[in-house]
C-alpha cells in the first residue's frame, strides 16, 4: 500500500510539473487506443449498441441528407410506415448529425465517439480540479473513467452524459477567468456542449440539476445571481439550437417516440412507498447510490471520504447536490403520482432523468 502511494505521488508530481498539456495528451492517446478497431477495421468493426446503428443512426443520416439538399425533414416515409422527424428527438443542428453525416458511415460514427470521449474525459478532468481540488493524477483517472463509461453507450445518451461535467465547469470557470484567449476557449467549449444535447431526452433535466448545482455552490443570493448569468446564457443557446425540435415536438406532441407509454406502477400510499424505497436503499446502499449518481460518482465519493475532515464548504454543498440526485431517483422518479403527472402531460413522457444524472 505504501509503495503504491509513493509511486502515485511521484507520478502526480511529474504530471503537475510537466504541465496539464501532458495530462490532455493522455486522454488523446487513450482515445486513439479505444478507437483503433473502428478506424483499422472500417466497416468490419463492431459498432453496435442499444438503438444506435440499427435505428438512431440511419434515422439521423436520412435527416442529414434531406437538409443537405435544402429539404425540410418534416416526414420520413421509410421508417415504420412513416414518422415525423422528431420521433427520435434528433435535432437538425446537433453535433452527432454534423459528424455522422459529413464523414463516411463507419468513420463518421468513430469520429463522433472520439469527440464525445474527449469532451467527457477532459470536461471531467477540469471539473475535478476546479471543484474538488484533487491531485492531477486523481483528475486524470476520473476523466478516463467517465470517458470510457459514456463514449460507447446508446447514441442519444452519449452527448448528454459526456457534456455534463464540461457544462458545469465552463459556466463556473468563465466567471473567474481574466484571459481573453481562455475566455474564448471556454466559450467555444460551451457552444460545443450546446450542440451536443438532445432537448427532449436530456436538456430540461440537466438544466434542472445545473440549477440545483448552482444553488449548492452559491454563498449567498448575490453570488447566486452572479453564477446564474453565464448558465442562463448557455441554456438560452441550447433552446435556440434545438428550436427546430422544440417547434416540431409542440406541433406533433402525440406522435413522439414516447407518447404511447401509458404504463403506471402499482398505486400505493406515498408513505408506504417511501418505506419500501428506504428499505431497498438501506439493504443495498452501494447499488442504490451507484444507480442514482453513477458508478464514477460513487467511487469519487468513497475516495473523498478519506479526507472528509479537510472538506471545504463548496465540497459539502457538492455532496448535498449528489444527495438531491439520490432523493429524486428513489423517492420521486418512480413514484405513482409523478409518473401519472408525466402521462397527463404528453411532452414529459420522453424525459428519463434517471438515465442521465450527473456522474
Amino acid at each position: 500500500m505504501k509503495l503504491f502511494k509513493f509511486v502515485y505521488n511521484r507520478v502526480n508530481e511529474v504530471l503537475t510539473l510537466s504541465g496539464r498539456i501532458y495530462s490532455l495528451a493522455i486522454f488523446l492517446v487513450a482515445c486513439i487506443i479505444l478507437h483503433l478497431d473502428r478506424f483499422v477495421l472500417g466497416r468490419f468493426a463492431i459498432l453496435g449498441g442499444h438503438d444506435a446503428l440499427d435505428l438512431t443512426y440511419p434515422y439521423g443520416l436520412e435527416m442529414f441528407e434531406r437538409i443537405s439538399r435544402f429539404q425540410l425533414p418534416l416526414w420520413l416515409p421509410d421508417f415504420f410506415g412513416g414518422v415525423p422527424f422528431n420521433w427520435m428527438d434528433v435535432n437538425w443542428l446537433s453535433l452527432s448529425m454534423l459528424l455522422t453525416g459529413i464523414f463516411p458511415k463507419n468513420y463518421g460514427w468513430g469520429l463522433y465517439t472520439c469527440v464525445e470521449f474527449l469532451i467527457a474525459s477532459i470536461g471531467t478532468y477540469y471539473f475535478m480540479l476546479h471543484f474538488f481540488k484533487v491531485k492531477n493524477g486523481t483528475a486524470i483517472l476520473t476523466g478516463l473513467l467517465w470517458g470510457t463509461a459514456v463514449f460507447d453507450q446508446t447514441f442519444i445518451e452519449i452527448g448528454d452524459k459526456a457534456s455534463i461535467p464540461l457544462i458545469l465547469y465552463g459556466c463556473d470557470y468563465i466567471l473567474s477567468n481574466r484571459s481573453t484567449k481562455i475566455f474564448l476557449l471556454v466559450l467555444a467549449s460551451l457552444f460545443l456542449c450546446a450542440t451536443n444535447l438532445t432537448f427532449a431526452k436530456g436538456a430540461p433535466f440537466i438544466g434542472f440539476f445545473h440549477l440545483s448545482f448552482i444553488l449548492c455552490l452559491s454563498q449567498d443570493f448575490k453570488d447566486f445571481k452572479k453564477k446564474i448569468l453565464p448558465s442562463s446564457f448557455f441554456w438560452s443557446l441550447v433552446v435556440l439550437i434545438n428550436l427546430p425540435s422544440i417547434v416540431s415536438l409542440l406541433k406533433s406532441i402525440n406522435y413522439g417516440s414516447r407518447s404511447n407509454l401509458n404504463w403506471l406502477p402499482e398505486q400505493m400510499n406515498y408513505f408506504y412507498f417511501i418505506i419500501k424505497q428506504s428499505r431497498f436503499l438501506i439493504l443495498n446502499p452501494l447499488d442504490s447510490i451507484a444507480g442514482a449518481t453513477g458508478i464514477i460518482g460513487l467511487l469519487v465519493f468513497i475516495y473523498s471520504l478519506t479526507f472528509y475532515r479537510n472538506w471545504e464548504r463548496s465540497q459539502l454543498r457538492l455532496s448535498l447536490f449528489l444527495l438531491i440526485a439520490l432523493v429524486y431517483c428513489y423517492f420521486v422518479d418512480s413514484a405513482y403520482w409523478y409518473m401519472k403527472l408525466r402521462l397527463d402531460y404528453n411532452f414529459m413522457n420522453g424525459f428519463r432523468l434517471s438515465r442521465i444524472l450527473l456522474p
